[in-house]
């Protein structure tokens, strides 16, 4: 005997769930994107490194390419990408302050392209003098 999902889901669900069937048991959705994420090693301000722009006009890091540092008084972390691809957003702004593990960038997994490259500018942040975690 077949039991659809249907009868066996007899929670009397209200709400937005009203008459919603139960086909997928007690699974939720799962959503993969394919983004990676380069983070903050420690507390500090973020300082970018100059990254190439390709010809194509995509901003691309190879893996061990120098994203830039968090600077916490004399203390200096450089951070370097665990893996290449293209920088699809920058997540922080030069001299914004940081946590451990606070997202950097996000990355596009890919291969890096050849070409011609250029110098490319970071957004950066005006700090009063005097903010925490001094840089």
């Amino acid at each position: 005997m077949v039991i659809s999902a249907a009868h066996r889901c007899s929670d009397n669900r209200s709400g937005p769930f009203a008459g919603a069937e139960d086909s997928g048991g007690d699974q939720g959705e799962v959503v993969m994107l394919p983004l990676q994420f380069v983070v903050a090693p420690d507390y500090g301000r973020f300082h970018p490194a100059s990254l190439p722009l390709a010809a194509n006009g995509t901003l691309t890091v190879a893996r061990g390419t120098l994203i830039g540092e968090v600077r916490n008084g004399p203390t200096s972390l450089q951070i370097r990408s665990p893996f290449g691809g293209r920088l699809d957003v920058w997540l922080v702004s030069a001299g914004q302050v940081v946590i451990p593990g606070q997202p950097l960038c996000s990355l596009h997994p890919g291969g890096v392209p050849t070409g011609a490259v250029q110098a490319v500018a970071v957004p950066t942040v005006t700090v009063p003098t005097g903010a925490a975690a001094g840089g």
